[in-house]
């Protein structure tokens, strides 16, 4: 009680609060007079998104609770949550394992390292879609990492470090119980014109440069991959665009994909092979269904590389930052 009592203190419309019989709530309240829509809307939007986080998390601390209400909850296959677990534990020990043995020193520079760890971050949060301890760790170490707090970036990386390895100790069963599906009203994202895109990959999208120039692929693969998952993970960019990043996961992870039952033909990771056919055809396929309300809309195709990986995805994101989604008038 003493955590939701401090919780009330942060929320600005709701409070958490006992019902008759004793269960935890989180309610609102308003006078007619002051109950505009506007307030309504972020009022719900704060009551929603407390409740459809904490319920998980306070029911995985406290195991004296339970959840009074699983309706809204759809089930995962079993299969797709063996996918989601072996993908979490393999991906967090390849990042770490590549970390090493890197003849690039942790204390010379750690920029490298940090691009690994947040990709890694915000592809996990995408393509697992993890609800209650998960989420909020991912999301924890989001926040860790751009505080304005003084630490150093190689002091940042090791808590990063320490919060994966306390992820991947926890039992395959807290994982699967964290995995379902609901039905969201509310998004969280902050809605941003493309400028606010291109300004980004101009920022970071030049730092692979160097690691490409060096031969360490991974690490230069983790900047375009972090500037994708970072958009995807704060911003909802126009549709179209978002729909071109939420490509680049299909292309770059398409074994994860199709474990999951669905081989998009757009890479062949054994044979290093991209399929330039079947990747310019879903990109048309976006430009298509987004014709209308963008007519001005245009993807410069021919200056995709498709020679490897990490040069595809530098294109890729190239090509998404020299677009203009122009929104066609009402």
């Amino acid at each position: 009680m003493r955590r939701l009592i401090e919780k009330n203190f942060m929320l600005k419309y709701a409070r958490f609060a006992l019902d008759p019989q004793n269960n935890l709530t989180i309610v609102f309240d308003t006078f007619t007079l002051d109950g505009s829509p506007y307030k309504l809307y972020f009022a719900l939007k704060e009551v929603a998104t407390n409740a459809d986080k904490l319920d998980d998390l306070l029911v995985d601390e406290f195991k004296i609770l339970q959840q009074i209400d699983n309706a809204k909850i759809q089930d995962v296959p079993a299969e797709h949550k063996e996918v989601k677990y072996a993908y979490i534990k393999s991906q967090i020990e390849r990042v770490k394992s590549g970390m090493q043995p890197d003849p690039v020193r942790k204390d010379q520079f750690p920029g490298g390292h940090a691009y690994l760890l947040l990709n890694l971050i915000y592809k996990l949060d995408y393509l697992t879609q993890p609800e209650g301890y998960m989420m909020e760790t991912l999301e924890r170490m989001h926040r860790v990492y751009f505080s304005n707090d003084g630490k150093s970036t190689i002091e940042k990386n090791q808590i990063l470090c320490k919060e994966f390895d306390k992820l991947i100790a926890r039992p395959k069963e807290e994982f699967f119980k964290e995995m379902y599906q609901v039905s969201f009203t509310f998004g969280i994202t902050i809605p941003v014109n493309h400028d606010r895109i291109v300004t980004f990959i101009d920022s970071e999208l030049h730092h692979m440069d160097w690691y490409l120039d060096n031969n360490y692929p991974d690490t230069a693969l983790a900047i375009p991959g972090y500037i994708v998952g970072y958009s995807l993970f704060n911003y909802a960019p126009p549709k179209p665009i978002r729909e071109l990043l939420q490509l680049f996961y299909p292309i770059c992870e398409p074994d994860y994909f199709r474990a999951l039952g669905m081989d998009f033909n757009l890479h062949d990771p054994g044979a290093r092979a991209l399929n330039k056919k079947s990747i310019k055809g879903m990109i048309e396929a976006i430009l298509e269904e987004n014709k209308a309300a963008y007519p001005k809309l245009h993807a410069a195709t021919g200056s995709l590389t498709y020679d490897s990986l990490p040069a595809f995805a530098k294109s890729y994101l190239l090509m998404i930052r020299n677009m203009d989604p122009v929104k066609a008038l009402d």
